[in-house]
């Protein structure tokens, strides 16, 4: 699949985003989803499918800090959860909000919370 560019992230690969998330939530921007995979062909994806699929890819824009338990034990969010990592998360997530981007245009990213992402996107 080809990337597209995070309209977040500056020249220097550098995201800048404007919130701030807190307790053990995260911003997301999610990639658009892809009509077509484009590798030695082109390959169609249903609309059905994309559609119905339940997982999202995109790059985490903040990270909360933690949280605190019923037990008053702070849980850390991961520290692989760092601004810039590209994750697998859960579509579902209720939270959508719209942001400015680097391009002076408004672009929709996901609030959930790290419970929400399912793994890390790994480069080959």
């Amino acid at each position: 699949m080809l990337k597209p560019k995070c309209p977040f992230q500056d020249k220097d690969g550098k995201i800048v985003f404007s919130y701030r998330a807190i307790h053990d939530k995260v911003f997301i921007w999610p990639f658009p989803n892809p009509e077509k995979y484009i590798e030695d062909g082109v390959v169609e994806i249903p609309i059905a499918y994309r559609e119905s699929h339940r997982c999202g890819i995109g790059i985490l824009l903040s990270v909360g800090k933690g949280y605190w338990g019923k037990d008053n034990q702070f849980y850390p969010a991961p520290p692989e959860l760092q601004p810039g990592v590209e994750v697998y998360y859960y579509k579902g997530a209720p939270w959508r909000e719209k942001a400015m981007g680097l391009d002076r245009q408004e672009h929709v990213v996901v609030l959930c919370g790290t419970a929400d992402i399912h793994g890390l996107c790994e480069d080959e």
